[in-house]
């Protein structure tokens, strides 16, 4: 039988997610090469890998530079040295953290700027409890608020609430773990790595993620800020299998429901990602013919909202019951009820100041995105000289543009909700960016999976070499503190 003849009735690869793999050559397919090579491979060690890069970051930034002691207090931290060269930046609005994670009640009977956000409070306090035998606390709780900008008082918290602090920086590594976890599903969709190369890809693509000036200034800290990177990718995932199953599963939408809801007791952003899920559940409703799907998909979309919303509500109630007086930090500060008052002077007005908002957060997100712009610039390369080698070809690179439309879609989503909460800052500016790194990430693959062996590892190669630059970078330069 001749080596056509093999090709002809060698069975075709299935389509995958991000688009059919490497087309077989017929000397493989005669002689079983690709069977051996995938066995010999076998699959790529993903999260070893990952917690490698992670691990030397967390650690890097407890070695890196500090805040100088006359500058701690403007900075709103407080300067924690621990045994040898280790020590870190604990931020300002930790000590009210840890004090509630130690006094829940203090959500009741103090008005305090966590008492609408109480979920990470009490997921701390369930944890810190059984640590509190292990690692005795210094002292009793003591009552404290945000933003203590006294950095010797500070820094004395995190002796003081040990239990609770370690309680915290457990769900800071946890949301952290999951960040990668999702943003691997939202990419391989059903699809795991085949090789070795797509491997690295996925682990730089992850590290590059979790190595940012968030996770820099408050993985140490007790504090919310770790959401502002696993909800933008939770929000890719659920907006992309919602896409691609061109139907609203069920029991997708009651697992996001609840995620949604309890991520709502602790940090508005969640709301994002019913928001980017509602806009192709429609679509998709509108484009079916059949009305016992759309009633399917409806019903759907009410469990997610009820959900959504139901601890929250819940929370709120109970606060009417028990709380003599409910304080909203939020309203406090004019989040998003500024667009009330900007309107009363007139529609113009109001636009040019969400616009002067939407430009400040574009202009603190750019300096944070220069990772990002490097590995899209290697893709850039990658594809151009592939191209000209006639490696690939351009229309097969279509399999990843609908990543690039939900990855921008995602991110305009996030850039558009912190617009309109209207508090501007550079950790608020960073949400926008994971999206774009899934779409950066997924197009990688898309790309090594039609490459030659040597130009697929060379793709990889330089992807795991900007990611470890950006670790590099982000342990050894100067701040962000807070």
């Amino acid at each position: 039988m001749s080596a056509r003849e093999v090709e002809s009735r060698a069975p075709k690869p299935r389509s995958a997610a991000l688009g059919a793999g490497p087309s077989i050559r017929p000397a493989e397919a005669a002689s079983g090469g690709l069977l051996r090579r995938a066995k010999a491979v076998g699959r790529p060690p993903v999260w070893p890998l990952f917690l490698i890069g992670f691990w030397l970051l967390c650690l890097g930034l407890l070695l890196g530079p500090r805040v100088p002691v006359a500058d701690a207090g403007y900075n709103c931290v407080g300067n924690v040295e621990l045994w040898g060269p280790f020590g870190f930046e604990l931020n300002c609005d930790s000590p009210e953290f840890m004090w509630l994670a130690r006094d829940p009640e203090g959500l009741i009977n103090h008005l305090n700027s966590r008492q609408s956000r109480p979920g990470l409070i009490l997921l701390a306090a369930l944890i810190q409890a059984p640590l509190s035998l292990i690692v005795a606390p210094a002292g009793t709780p003591t009552p404290v608020y945000q933003g203590l900008y006294d950095p010797a008082r500070v820094a004395w918290s995190f002796f003081q609430d040990r239990p609770a602090y370690l309680a915290y920086v457990l769900l800071n590594v946890a949301m952290l773990l999951a960040s990668f976890y999702v943003l691997r599903r939202a990419i391989e969709r059903g699809q795991p790595a085949r090789y070795a190369a797509e491997a690295v890809i996925l682990v730089a693509t992850g590290l590059l993620l979790v190595a940012n000036d968030v996770t820099k200034a408050f993985v140490w800290s007790p504090h919310t800020q770790m959401l502002n990177i696993l909800v933008p990718v939770l929000a890719v995932y659920a907006t992309r299998r919602v896409i691609e199953d061109r139907r609203f599963d069920r029991k997708f939408a009651l697992g996001m429901g609840l995620v949604v809801g309890i991520g709502m007791t602790i940090y508005p952003v969640f709301v994002v990602i019913p928001a980017c899920m509602l806009l192709p559940v429609l679509i998709g409703m509108v484009r079916t013919r059949s009305a016992r799907v759309r009633r399917r998909d409806l019903t759907s979309l009410a469990l997610l909202a009820l959900l959504s919303v139901a601890p929250s509500a819940l929370w709120y109630a109970f606060l009417r019951i028990v709380a003599d007086r409910i304080f909203y930090a939020e309203l406090n500060l004019k989040q998003v009820v500024w667009m009330k008052d900007a309107l009363a002077d007139g529609i113009g007005p109001l636009l040019a100041q969400w616009f002067d908002y939407l430009g400040q957060l574009l202009e603190m997100a750019a300096p944070q995105a220069i990772a990002l712009a490097a590995l899209i610039g290697w893709l850039a390369i990658m594809i151009a000289v592939a191209v000209r080698r006639r490696q690939i070809a351009l229309p097969q690179l279509s399999a990843a543009l609908p990543m690039i439309v939900i990855g921008l879609y995602v991110s305009f989503a996030l850039l558009g909700f912190y617009t309109c909460v209207g508090w501007v800052t550079e950790r608020l500016a960073y949400p926008a960016i994971p999206p774009l790194l899934f779409a950066a990430g997924a197009t990688a693959i898309v790309i090594a999976r039609r490459l030659p062996t040597g130009a697929r590892s060379l793709l990889a190669g330089g992807c795991l070499a900007i990611a470890l630059a950006q670790i590099i970078y982000e342990v050894a330069k100067e701040g962000p503190w807070s």
